[in-house]
């Protein structure tokens, strides 16, 4: 995994252009970090994700170990699936732009280089607020496509602090495996529920993978 470098830049602008990444595209997510929430004390946050981008479907789709999350914003439903054995549905706040654009009112900090002219990116700051938590992240992606690079997360909330660094790698366009968005047929007739009441799976990407935080 890459490591996120940290950038001191004295000028910054609003973005000028629309970046979103590759219509069609599959990679891997890992991630480290750590959280503290008053009360109970704190721990250590890690894992690794399989994600997938559809645009022209509209879907995002992940998949960690026995789990798998379908984000369908054509229908604005997340189907949360456990050993394809139990589905849950919830509300999916937002579209599909919201969680692979960077949005317009985000800090443009300026270009970097990893490596020795290896690779050209640019690092854009967004803040958002999601149920009385602040939430800051760092996003650096490839100045050609936008593919996200690194994304350095912290949130601030009443009870939980979190902090994660999150590397993006091994991507490549189109999918091997389209199925991979496809609604099993045990999600048939499950009720919906509330995005804050849907369950909470260990590494579940989709709590953090958006750039512009929760609407």
């Amino acid at each position: 995994m890459k490591f996120l470098l940290v950038l001191c830049v004295t000028v910054v602008s609003t973005v000028a252009y629309k970046c979103c990444v590759p219509k069609q595209m599959e990679g891997n997510v890992g991630h480290f970090g750590g959280y503290y929430q008053d009360g109970s004390g704190g721990g250590v946050i890690t894992g690794l994700t399989r994600v997938h981008y559809d645009f022209y479907a509209e879907k995002i789709a992940t998949v960690d170990f026995d789990n798998r999350i379908i984000n369908d914003f054509n229908t604005s439903t997340q189907y949360i699936i456990v050993k394809e054995e139990h589905c849950w549905k919830a509300e999916l706040p937002g579209t599909y732009d919201d969680f692979t654009c960077i949005p317009d009112n985000a800090i443009d900090l300026g270009p970097l280089v990893l490596g020795i002219d290896v690779l050209y990116g640019r690092t854009y700051g967004v803040q958002t607020t999601f149920e009385d938590t602040n939430v800051t992240q760092y996003v650096t992606v490839t100045e050609d496509d936008c593919v996200t690079v690194v994304v350095d997360y912290i949130s601030n909330g009443p009870e939980t602090t979190q902090i994660q660094c999150i590397g993006f790698y091994d991507f490549t366009l189109g999918f091997k495996d389209p199925s991979v968005f496809d609604v099993p047929e045990i999600c048939n007739g499950v009720e919906t529920v509330a995005a804050k009441d849907a369950p909470k799976l260990g590494s579940h990407i989709m709590q953090w993978i958006r750039r512009t935080g929760y609407q």
